[in-house]
């Protein structure tokens, strides 16, 4: 993972999204939990929140799934086009809908992509009716792996 490094503002903040502190020396670990950490912060930004970079984030989902109809293809192709353009360490991103689909949740959908060192790296994506995004890292076998990153 040499040419693999922490996020601009993980390295500004000290720690990622959820209070940990950022090793050092950018490892598997710590660079899986710098995605995780800046797919938090991507998904859960609204466009038009940063002035400098006004399509950064995804836009209104609620408005956009309630009143616009997105067809789920639609969404997916959004945020597939999001992480690509904002997160340049994935490849390959593929969004996929979770068939065990709960009732919790507005919408749930698995993302898929390669670390730029070919690592494959996954995750469970939460969409609740509150706006709010939950990210949760998967094994490749699909099930949660809070452990590592």
């Amino acid at each position: 993972m040499s040419n693999v490094r922490h996020a601009v503002l993980d390295i500004i903040k000290g720690c990622y999204h959820d209070g940990t502190s950022i090793t050092p020396v950018a490892d598997n670990n710590s660079i899986h939990h710098s995605i995780h950490s800046h797919l938090v912060e991507l998904l859960n930004t609204r466009q038009g929140s940063l002035p400098h970079l006004p399509d950064y984030g995804l836009p209104d989902f609620l408005s956009a799934y309630h009143n616009f109809n997105y067809h789920q293809h639609q969404f997916a192709q959004m945020i597939k086009h999001t992480i690509e353009r904002y997160e340049p360490r994935l490849t390959n991103v593929v969004i996929t809908f979770d068939e065990n689909q709960s009732s919790h949740y507005l919408l749930q959908l698995q993302i898929t992509a390669n670390i730029i060192s070919a690592t494959i790296i996954k995750f469970s994506t939460y969409f609740h009716s509150n706006g709010k995004v939950d990210i949760a890292p998967l094994n490749l076998q699909g099930d949660h792996s809070y452990e590592t990153y």
